[in-house]
């Protein structure tokens, strides 16, 4: 078994089961990797999850269905590695989905790497905004993705999403040190996560997209966050004894617990701007705030920013600001630029994919060239596709790629050739079958544009 997927089943209320479960076991089902299991925890859901669950164990043995009373996520999610039988797992809520591919190709690194979890690039999907958006860890160095981590002598890598759903976890790695959720109403995967950082001697973060995380829902636990505060009090509390049993280096203590702290002056400061429970928000943020800063002095930056953010709340300095992404559902039919692509194995393909599709010029198209591959190659690219239709996949024979390049393959007038070394565009070419009278006039712009000096 490759991997145990533990999908949370809460109470999602009426008619949100329909809407999104059904997606998300597809989204899991479908995937290019079969050799999966799927564990959904019902834990105590009021509406017609297990009925819909059920459905699909009828169409699908690979699906099973646990159930417990009312609890937590945390105990649900337990539950489900305590009766997983994959090498890995990973964790979905009912309302998120994976993209096609996604499992693929973070299976074969943690595979070939020897690896006890891979971290992948958080994504989101606003259900107010109708937008995407996506977590760039820009505190993450370019040179920290796609190698072999250990938090313990590379602490960088810490500006992480925290959420379960954002990395695979090998199942013996879980067991051998025990390494479970809190049982909280929410913040239930802060701990998890502090924990399985410090005890994992083999990572990797990717910058993969796999899952595709709901936003703004109205039923999710993020939104319930602000009327059980005292959740973060005691998730801080928990990760303090975990920090302190592992007898860590002292500037690893300061860094994770400060870690803690940046999120907690975070999710204040979100709600006392919205005014949203704000009195009792206040009052938890300001007894964790006294309690610690008596103990660890390098927390009182924490103290100063809490009295700032009540002062002026309006500030949005300390506010997280998310990246949009643009999403292309669409091929252009008549793009300004072909990007060719050659892939002749897999260095560097989800750098080259991530870099594309952060272009924000909708009139792009972005030609892979391949020939015989037999790693997860494809799924790399394909991963990005669903969202970006500028994505298209080429099998060529031979190696004269020049040859191609003269066929009707590229739509635009305008070739760009990417070198996947430098992640840059090398040089261009013009498809004169594609050219136009206008299309000459608009050649100086392009290399102004893309930094050609011929």
């Amino acid at each position: 078994m490759a991997i145990s997927k533990i999908l949370y089943i809460g109470d999602c209320g009426s008619g949100y089961a329909g809407k999104h479960l059904k997606q998300a076991l597809s989204s899991v089902l479908n995937q290019s990797v079969f050799n999966i299991e799927v564990i959904c925890v019902d834990d105590g859901s009021t509406d017609q999850s297990a009925k819909i669950i059920k459905e699909f164990m009828k169409q699908d043995p690979r699906v099973t269905l646990l159930t417990q009373k009312h609890m937590s996520a945390g105990k649900a999610r337990n539950y489900g590695i305590d009766n997983a039988k994959g090498e890995f797992i990973h964790f979905l809520d009912a309302d998120d989905y994976v993209l096609d591919y996604g499992y693929e190709s973070v299976l074969e690194k943690a595979r070939i790497n020897h690896l006890d979890c891979v971290r992948f690039i958080g994504m989101s999907y606003d259900e107010y905004s109708i937008k995407y958006y996506n977590d760039l860890l820009p505190g993450i160095s370019e040179i920290d993705f796609e190698r072999k981590l250990c938090f313990k002598t590379d602490p960088q890598i810490l500006p992480l999403n925290v959420a379960a759903w954002t990395g695979i976890y090998r199942r013996s790695f879980l067991n051998d040190y025990k390494i479970r959720f809190n049982d909280l109403y929410c913040v239930n995967d802060r701990s998890f996560f502090h924990e399985s950082l410090i005890k994992c001697q083999s990572m990797m973060i990717t910058k993969d997209r796999v899952v595709v995380h709901r936003i703004n829902t109205g039923n999710s636990l993020t939104s319930t966050r602000a009327m059980h505060f005292d959740c973060q009090y005691k998730s801080i509390k928990r990760i303090e004894r975990i920090l302190l049993h592992d007898s860590l280096k002292p500037y690893l203590f300061e860094v994770l617990l400060s870690f803690e702290f940046s999120d907690l002056l975070y999710w204040f400061k979100l709600f006392y701007q919205s005014n949203n429970n704000r009195e009792c928000v206040d009052r938890i943020t300001n007894e964790i705030l006294s309690e610690f800063v008596s103990k660890y002095s390098f927390l009182n930056k924490y103290l100063t920013l809490y009295e700032e953010i009540k002062t002026e709340p309006n500030n949005s300095d300390s506010v997280k600001k998310a990246n949009v992404i643009l999403v292309c559902f669409e091929k252009c039919r008549n793009p300004d630029y072909s990007v060719i692509i050659p892939v002749n194995d897999r260095d560097k393909l989800t750098e080259i994919s991530f870099y594309l599709t952060s272009l924000q010029n909708q009139k792009m198209e972005f030609i892979y060239l391949y020939d015989h591959l037999s790693d997860s190659s494809l799924a790399a690219i394909k991963q990005f596709s669903i969202l970006d239709k500028r994505f298209i996949l080429h099998k060529y024979s031979g190696t004269d790629i020049s040859k191609k390049l003269e066929n009707q393959m590229a739509l635009s007038p305008f070739i760009l050739l990417f070198d996947k070394k430098t992640l840059s565009f090398c040089s261009f070419r013009l498809n004169y079958k594609k050219m136009s009278i206008s299309s000459f006039f608009r050649i100086n712009k392009m290399k102004k544009a893309y930094g050609f000096k011929q």
